[in-house]
């Protein structure tokens, strides 16, 4: 048995499987976190997710102020023609009166 050992991987010792260490979330061999990158992926997702929808916040408040101060204006700008309407026709009929 120890020449088809040596021939299979090369190794002398071969352990079962209850004595070597189970992978886990936490570190692999190669220095890999997966539960660190989990961690930082959530967060930098959520981060990037708040940083948009601020964004998306300030811009849709930006719209309704404009357009509302829109709105007034076009409302002052209708009152002021009415009036110079008014005091035209007022001096007409005046005028047409006398």
């Amino acid at each position: 048995m120890s020449s088809s050992v040596a021939k299979a991987g090369g190794k002398a010792i071969y352990a079962a499987q209850a004595f070597l260490p189970k992978p886990s979330l936490s570190k692999t061999a190669n220095g890999f976190s997966l539960l660190r990158e989990i961690t930082i992926g959530a967060t930098l997702g959520i981060a990037a997710g708040f940083v948009w929808k601020t964004y998306h916040w300030n811009e849709k408040r930006r719209i309704a102020e404009y357009y509302s101060a829109l709105a007034q204006k076009e409302q002052e700008d209708e009152a002021a023609y009415t009036a110079d309407l008014r005091s035209k026709l007022k001096s007409l009929e005046e005028e047409l009166l006398a």
